[in-house]
């Protein structure tokens, strides 16, 4: 289900909306996206019955409904508009299993409080670097890691599991401290490579991918590694 024209569709159901953007991600598979400049389409492609009565065929399904992928859910708008809030109280209305994944500040713990009602729930976000100044580079709009690792121990503590997606991977020394920052309050790292980057070349990636494996396990974390690293 599209709340935004900058998504197609994930594996399961995807709910997006975005105005957060990384410099790092390529889209093969997206509906034409609208000038940064453009905002209609955040408030006028939702419509809070029609998410309601599409729900009912999903209501109690097992599949993840993801909150979302090549978008983000926390966008600044939102803190006004309050639609990934209404999607919530629709989608936990049908008993449906949730998992947000965001980029967004502390505005995402907001909605804690709806999503530890959703049995299986799940709040995951990404991080890529700790410098906030490299953030701001690689990933201009999203939340500083800071924010981001504030939530994920914010969510932990309301009883609602957590992970990570490492990935992309820019900098191999940051995803060691990141790791070593969060593995308290994070049940599951996702790691996968930096693709369709020049800066990729620069990293060796078995050798990367054998030192997180080794402290993924030494910390007794679970944990999935991407197809294209395992490959690499």
């Amino acid at each position: 289900y599209v709340l935004h024209t900058d998504l197609l569709l994930s594996t399961d159901i995807a709910i997006s909306n975005s105005a957060h953007s990384c410099v790092i991600l390529v889209f093969f598979l997206m509906i034409r996206r609208p000038p940064r400049s453009t905002l209609f389409p955040y408030t006028t492609l939702f419509r809070s019955r029609q998410l309601d009565t599409d729900m009912i065929k999903y209501a109690g399904d097992k599949r993840q409904i993801l909150l979302s992928f090549t978008s983000d859910p926390y966008q600044p708008l939102e803190e006004k508009l309050k639609i990934t809030r209404a999607a919530l109280k629709i989608l936990i209305g049908h008993a449906c299993k949730i998992t947000i994944l965001t980029k967004g500040g502390r505005l995402a713990q907001r909605d804690f409080d709806l999503l530890k009602l959703s049995y299986h729930s799940e709040f995951a976000t990404t991080l890529t670097t700790i410098d906030p100044a490299e953030s701001i580079l690689w990933e201009p709009g999203a939340a500083l890691p800071a924010q981001r690792l504030d939530n994920l121990m914010a969510a932990k503590k309301m009883g609602i599991s957590t992970w990570v997606s490492f990935e992309p991977v820019v900098d191999c020394q940051a995803v060691f401290r990141l790791l070593e920052m969060s593995h308290e309050f994070v049940d599951l790292y996702k790691v996968g490579k930096l693709n369709y980057h020049k800066h990729s070349a620069s990293i060796d990636w078995p050798a990367f991918r054998e030192e997180i494996i080794a402290r993924l396990e030494a910390l007794g974390k679970r944990y999935i590694i991407k197809k294209d690293l395992l490959e690499a």
